[in-house]
């Protein structure tokens, strides 16, 4: 077990004291002057791509669903619908429905619930991890190979990382936490433990984003490899942090107190990097949040405000043609964003444009680029 002493910098962020891997600096970026910005938006949307979903009974999907990863020329949607959680395959070049794995049951490669999904691209297989520390194992045509049983334990957080990198568990302990590496195969390769400290559902996050396996201590982000936490990012947000202390002191508050009280913070919920940017999602002031900030230099390029309680599409602008679409990015592969547009804002293949109850969503593809270029 690799024990990671921890030094805390003037911005009150978290430095692992572990020489970092990484291609790009430690990019420093300024999100409390963010989080007071006008909307903006000063990137461009490249190669974007729309492709109208199949709108057969079974491709139909609900609103709880998101990308999980991308093979070829097939994408992968996990439908988290309570009753019928399952996994999606459609063709990008023409938005048919490819298949389904609905195993939700109690026998042989069945689960109660889908934990994390991991893509296997080269051979065109999945690995479906479950809340029962089993993962089975399925070709994208829904046949069933064989299931992995493993002892490491799994709270507080759903696994991450990928079978190419290696996968991470979060285990929280009385004196601090464990990140349990595990390779493809669900065997234990190494486990780093961060001493003395809690990490929060506010004051931290545990995800995946482009490609990489992320913690986020208060200000700070990191990818995590075998044995090693790397800082990527550093955030300043002017003291308007949730910490471990603060969202302890948050929880044991009356609920209407709380939320008065976290309005006044910024709250990340997300950090996804690219290649050249970084897409923060965060709640300020009780407003949604998306930036987009230069890796190279923490520049702030896009800023959006949105709010969920007005009948307009929210997002990112981004046009396809004469139509513009609203985008909620939260996946990207390779460079390449992945985002679906909800049946409201889709544009069905016949042209029709959200006026069927039975129209499906849409992908939209694109990559980000500077404005000026």
């Amino acid at each position: 077990m690799r024990y990671l002493p921890l030094i805390a910098c003037a911005a009150g962020a978290l430095l692992c004291s572990c020489g970092s891997k990484n291609e790009h600096p430690v990019t420093k970026i300024d999100l409390a002057s963010a989080a007071e910005a006008d909307n903006f938006c000063d990137v461009t949307f490249e190669d974007v791509t729309y492709t109208p979903l199949d709108t057969a009974t079974a491709a139909l999907f609900s609103d709880r669903a998101y990308v999980v990863g991308v093979a070829g020329d097939t994408v992968i949607i996990h439908d988290m619908n309570n009753s019928d959680d399952r996994l999606i395959l459609f063709t990008l070049s023409d938005g048919k429905m490819v298949g389904q794995l609905s195993h939700v049951g109690n026998g042989p490669g069945e689960y109660r619930w889908i934990e994390t999904v991991y893509i296997d691209r080269p051979a065109h297989e999945l690995v479906i991890n479950t809340a029962d520390n089993i993962a089975h194992r399925y070709t994208f045509d829904d046949r069933y190979l064989h299931s992995i049983r493993y002892d490491t334990p799994s709270t507080e957080r759903l696994s991450i990382g990928s079978l190419e990198k290696g996968i991470y568990v979060y285990q929280m302990v009385d004196s601090g936490f464990i990140i349990h590496c595990l390779d493809r195969d669900f065997k234990q390769t190494d486990s780093i433990f961060v001493r003395d400290y809690k990490l929060g559902y506010q004051s931290g996050i545990f995800s995946n984003g482009g490609g990489m396996a992320l913690i986020s201590m208060v200000d700070t982000v990191y990818n995590i490899t075998p044995g090693a936490l790397d800082p990527i990012a550093i955030f300043s947000t002017d003291g308007r942090t949730i910490t471990p202390e603060i969202e302890k002191k948050h929880d044991s508050m009356p609920w209407e107190s709380r939320m008065a009280e976290e309005q006044n913070f910024i709250c990340k919920y997300w950090v996804i990097p690219d290649d050249n940017y970084y897409l923060v999602g965060y709640q300020y002031q009780q407003t949604e949040n998306i930036d987009l900030f230069r890796r190279d230099n923490g520049e702030l390029v896009a800023h959006k405000t949105m709010s969920w309680d007005v009948k307009e599409p929210q997002g990112l602008e981004v046009k396809w043609g004469e139509k513009t679409f609203h985008a909620l990015p939260q996946y990207v592969q390779d460079g390449i964003w992945y985002v679906i547009i909800n049946p409201e804002e889709a544009v069905g293949a016949d042209g029709n444009e959200g006026e069927s109850d039975e129209l499906n969503a849409g992908i939209l593809t694109f990559r980000i680029a500077p404005a000026n270029q």
